[in-house]
C-alpha cells in the first residue's frame, strides 16, 4: 500500500463539529487489508475514548466506579497493543501503510506497542495482563490446585480475612453494592502493580492510551485523505 498522503478533504484533519457521509465499501473495502485494519482501530478509538470519558467522569469518592472504568481502559489497551504488534509484523501492506504515516503517527504506534510488550515495559505489561483478565474473563478456579489455591482472588481473600466488610441491599437490584467484592477487587488490583513506583507504571499506561487515541486519529485521517471524492460534508 504506501500511497502518500496528499491533500484532500479530511473529517480528523482537525477535531471540529462536522458531520461527513459517505458509502462504507468506498472509503472500507472489504477486500482492502489496509481498510479493515483502520475499521479494527476505529472501534478501538471509540472503545477508548468511551472509557476515558467514563473514567473523567467518575465520581472520585466512588472508588469501584473509578476502578472500572480504569480497568476498561487497560483491557483495550491491551487488546489494541497486541494487534498493532501482531498486524504490523505479519501484514505487509499494513506495515507499508504506517511507513508512510508522519513520524509522530509511528512514534505514537511504537509507544502503544511498548507499553504491552514485556520486554520493554515489564510492569506496565503485567498490570495490563492482570487488569485484562480481569476485566473480560472472571478469576478461574484449578481443580489441581484445590487445597492450595494461589490465583489473584485467593490470594486477595486470605490477605484480607480479618478486615470487616459492608454490604449494602437496597430495594431495587440498582441500589446492590457488594463492597466486599470491591475491596478483593481493588487488592488484587493494588498487588499488580511493583511496590517501588505504583505511580509511574500508572503514567506509562495514560501516557500510551494519550499515543494510541492519537495514532489512530492519524492513521484514519491519512486514509481519509486518500479517498476525498467519496466524501460529503453535511450542513
Amino acid at each position: 500500500m504506501g500511497r502518500e498522503v496528499r491533500g484532500g478533504s479530511s473529517p480528523l484533519t482537525r477535531i471540529v463539529s462536522s458531520r461527513w457521509r459517505f458509502r462504507l465499501g468506498d472509503v472500507f473495502p472489504a477486500d482492502e487489508p489496509v481498510a479493515r485494519w483502520l475499521t479494527v482501530l476505529s472501534m478501538a478509538l471509540n472503545d477508548l475514548v468511551f472509557a476515558s470519558r467514563q473514567l473523567k467522569a467518575a465520581d472520585p469518592r466512588d472508588g469501584p466506579e473509578a476502578s472500572e472504568f480504569f480497568r476498561l481502559t487497560c483491557l483495550h489497551l491491551w487488546e489494541l497493543s497486541k494487534f498493532l504488534s501482531e498486524t504490523t509484523r505479519d501484514w505487509p501492506e499494513v506495515t507499508a501503510f504506517v511507513g508512510s504515516l508522519p513520524a509522530p503517527a509511528r512514534q505514537e504506534m511504537e509507544t502503544v506497542i511498548g507499553v504491552g510488550a514485556s520486554d520493554a515495559l515489564a510492569e506496565g505489561a503485567r498490570l495490563l495482563v492482570t487488569t485484562r483478565d480481569l476485566r473480560a474473563h472472571y478469576q478461574s478456579m484449578d481443580p489441581q490446585k484445590s487445597t492450595k489455591p494461589r490465583d489473584p482472588v485467593a490470594r486477595a481473600l486470605a490477605a484480607l480475612a480479618s478486615e470487616e466488610m459492608t454490604l449494602e441491599v437496597a430495594s431495587t437490584v440498582e441500589g446492590l453494592r457488594l463492597a466486599y467484592a470491591d475491596a478483593v477487587l481493588a487488592h488484587v488490583m493494588l498487588t499488580a502493580l511493583p511496590d517501588a513506583d505504583k505511580a509511574s507504571v500508572v503514567d506509562s499506561i495514560a501516557t500510551a492510551n494519550g499515543a494510541a487515541v492519537q495514532f489512530i486519529q492519524r492513521a484514519l485521517d491519512a486514509w481519509f485523505k486518500t479517498h476525498p471524492s467519496a466524501l460529503e460534508k453535511l450542513p
